[in-house]
């Protein structure tokens, strides 16, 4: 029974912590919208995260086709990309 109650824990902690892992995403588009310039330091300072917790999220995003980087690391953009339409 013990190991019963630890999945149930668990699965009630993957629920929610996939629900925030959506909102954190959603707000990294929202200021990629907002800022397309914007840097990983700059969101990670509006969600009060570490900057290295955006660039797992911006990889993730990335991986999934949701934005995409256009140029280079000091003079490019990010851009948006919904159904595979570029925003």
């Amino acid at each position: 029974m013990i190991t019963t109650e630890k999945s149930a824990i668990g699965s009630e902690k993957n629920g929610s912590g996939s629900e925030k892992s959506s909102e954190k995403n959603q707000a990294i588009i929202s200021a990629i919208r907002l800022n397309p310039k914007v840097t990983a330091a700059e969101i990670a300072m509006k969600l009060g995260v570490s900057s290295r917790a955006v660039e797992k999220r911006i990889k993730t995003l990335r991986e999934n086709g949701v934005i995409r980087r256009i140029g280079g690391d000091k003079g490019g953009y990010w851009e948006v990309i919904e159904n595979g339409i570029e925003q």
